[in-house]
């Protein structure tokens, strides 16, 4: 029996990920908190952490910022799922990902030997 819920609670989650990924890509977005309510309720919570991981990347996809403490108001009662949304999505489009810090640092250095080089001698 339990595997039989656990079969039926993935293909549900699965046809709710499915149909909120499409609607979005469509340019007609699905608020995750409608939906939660077409699963049943031992399956909501892993619902809901695919859904938050979804809409992360998805708007992340975009170019939009995202900003913690609206996810955290959103849904107050799940904290853990948002920080672990956060934690797994990228927050920056390609286009706007930073510089990883080892080049920044290499790039700051040669920077300062060109600086040091063109400077004149002390006396």
């Amino acid at each position: 029996m339990e595997i039989v819920e656990t079969i039926e609670s993935c293909a549900q989650i699965d046809l709710v990920c499915d149909r909120f990924e499409s609607a979005w890509k469509e340019g007609h977005p699905l608020e995750i908190e409608a939906l939660l309510d077409e699963v049943s309720p031992v399956a909501q919570r892993r619902l809901l952490r695919e859904l938050i991981h979804m809409e992360l990347e998805l708007r992340a996809s975009a170019g939009e910022r995202l900003v913690l403490q609206h996810w955290l108001d959103r849904f107050p009662e799940h904290t853990d799922l948002v920080y672990e949304g956060f934690q797994t999505t990228e927050p920056w489009p390609e286009s706007l990902r930073p510089e990883p810090v080892s080049s920044l640092r290499s790039r700051i250095l040669s920077q300062l030997a060109l600086l040091f080089a063109a400077a004149p001698e002390d006396p």
